[in-house]
């Protein structure tokens, strides 16, 4: 079974990480120059949709004032695509990148530094639409440029390094991914520090690669580690938090420690009943992982009750058919037959 993707680390990093490297225009009286800085100051806020409106009248604007291709008009362009992208509305920031991006290698150039952010932008939206494939092609292009004119300390360009790195554990790029990650973690801690939140989410990558080499006891330690410290950053129930439990859990049972697994399978449970509800499929997903985990210790009566109650929420929100509502079905009838044994 293969541990949470682990991208889902690094979404609480990459807001304050991968900020817009975007800075006040000079301006003075100059309105356009105003109402950017306004738009500016709600995207660093993290207000995107209050900024989105405003950044589209702004584009509109500078459109009919200057044109589409002038400077000021990119950056307005560029700063609504980055609003389009913290906003979750990547499938509309894509395409709006994909046309600002010859335009602005052709008027400011490639190594421009509007023109580096917008692939990184494009990169993030990739991310976060699951085409990994096409991003990891993209940051691989990007990287040695930026580090070139930045240098590998620079804030953005360790970002980078990190959504590269995710894409190369998504697309199951093993060996190029540790590499990425094990070149990265010494600039990491040197730049923002050993339990910093890009620290901890490219150590947790690591971990889920060790995972997926089969290197479960060198995982085990590197997870029993790094728990602590994502406690710390992001709260005992906090999906990222649980997911890493839940992966967590996964080695232990390849270990064949499953009285540790139910440990970590139990602290999953109730987190997910706290922030997601009784009902929610990922509690069920849980139940399910619980009563397996309690069957392989011979548990039959105190796995029966969380089997039943995954089998009857996947029944009432999947239906009869679907492959998880079958596989609770069948693990119910084991376990009621091994009760009876």
């Amino acid at each position: 079974m293969k541990p949470p993707p682990a991208v889902l680390f690094l979404l609480l990093s990459f807001p304050c990480s991968c900020a817009v490297r975007t800075t006040e225009e000079a301006g003075g009286a100059d309105s356009g120059a105003k109402a950017f800085n306004r738009i500016l100051a709600l995207h660093q806020a993290g207000k995107y949709a209050q900024a989105e409106g405003p950044a589209r009248a702004l584009v509109a604007a500078r459109t009919k004032a200057h044109g589409t291709e002038a400077e000021e008009t990119l950056r307005a362009q560029t700063m609504l695509a980055r609003i389009l992208q913290d906003e979750g509305k990547n499938a509309e920031a894509e395409p709006l990148l994909r046309h600002l991006l010859p335009v602005m290698t052709r008027r400011l150039g490639a190594r421009h530094e509007i023109t580096l952010r917008c692939r990184s932008t494009l990169g993030q939206a990739l991310i976060q639409q699951n085409k990994n494939k096409q991003a990891a092609a993209e940051f691989r292009s990007l990287i040695p440029l930026e580090t070139q004119i930045l240098g590998i300390s620079d804030a953005y360009v360790l970002a980078d390094h990190c959504s590269y790195a995710s894409a190369l554990f998504e697309t199951e790029q093993w060996a190029e991914a540790e590499k990425e990650v094990r070149y990265l973690l010494p600039h990491l801690e040197l730049q923002t520090g050993p339990r910093s939140k890009l620290t901890v989410a490219m150590r947790c990558v690591l971990a889920c690669i060790d995972y997926e080499r089969k290197k479960l006891a060198v995982a085990d330690e590197e997870l029993r580690q790094l728990l602590p410290d994502v406690e710390r950053l992001f709260g005992a129930d906090d999906e990222k938090t649980l997911k890493l439990r839940t992966c967590h859990a996964l080695i232990l049972e390849d270990l064949a420690r499953p009285a540790e697994a139910e440990k970590e399978y139990r602290h999953v449970l109730a987190g997910l009943e706290r922030t997601q509800g009784p009902a929610a499929p990922d509690t069920l997903d849980a139940c399910h992982s619980l009563a397996l985990c309690l069957q392989q210790q011979h548990k039959a009566q105190a796995a029966l009750p969380y089997a039943q109650r995954a089998l009857a929420g996947r029944l009432k929100t999947l239906g009869r058919e679907h492959p998880d509502t079958r596989a609770s079905q069948r693990l119910v009838d084991e376990l009621m037959k091994q009760g009876h044994a």
